[in-house]
């Protein structure tokens, strides 16, 4: 029995080494993806969205020819009081809570920002802090990013750190988390930046 098996595994090994050549003279050799011609960008110029002659309207989308990734436009800036722009800021922090509902708008101000539902496109608030003063990139909104509270929102003020409980209810509740006036008296604000790497886990 072992005989017969070594025979068998031998044969097919033997069939296997034999010329890579076909029955009609065409090799059967196998490229290597890396060598395959391909369509992806692997420079590090910059790809510009090409939206053709104008920008799409809210809520419309584009393929962009280079990526053939569908970018459609979320945000109209007339719609956001006090800003000319609907910006994101820095890539590092998603825009985005973790269940897809809502996104942040940020003004070019860098001190205020909008609560905006992702598939209707409504804006549903601007944004404030424990005294309804206006909050934006400069305060540092984040999303809890843990799964669990998709709309919890964490902010600074100052010198303290706060958590917005639920932005999806009617009257949004600020839970005041850490006050460092008295660990650092002389200063005037608390920040992380966006240069900075907050809690990834938002323990």
């Amino acid at each position: 029995m072992h005989k017969f098996l070594l025979y068998t595994v031998m044969t097919i090994f033997l069939m296997g080494c034999g010329d890579d050549t076909g029955s009609d003279g065409n090799s059967n050799q196998v490229i290597s993806p890396a060598l395959a011609p391909s369509n992806y960008v692997t420079t590090r110029d910059k790809i510009r969205p090409d939206f053709g002659n104008d920008a799409p309207a809210k809520g419309q989308s584009r393929i962009d020819p280079v990526t053939g990734v569908k970018i459609t436009r979320l945000t109209d800036a007339s719609e956001l009081s006090g800003t000319d722009d609907a910006l994101i800021v820095y890539s590092r922090y998603t825009p985005e809570n973790t269940d897809g509902k809502y996104f942040l708008a940020f003004g070019s101000n860098s001190t205020s920002s909008w609560l905006i539902e992702r598939e209707t496109g409504n804006v549903i608030a601007k944004l404030g802090n424990i005294n309804n003063r206006e909050i934006g990139e400069a305060h540092e909104l984040r999303w809890d990013i843990s799964g669990q509270y998709p709309n919890r929102l964490y902010y600074r003020y100052d010198m303290s750190f706060y958590r917005i409980d639920d932005v999806g209810a009617d009257i949004m509740q600020h839970t005041l988390l850490k006050d460092f006036s008295a660990l650092v008296p002389d200063a005037t604000k608390i920040y992380n930046d966006v240069e900075g790497d907050s809690s990834n886990d938002s323990d």
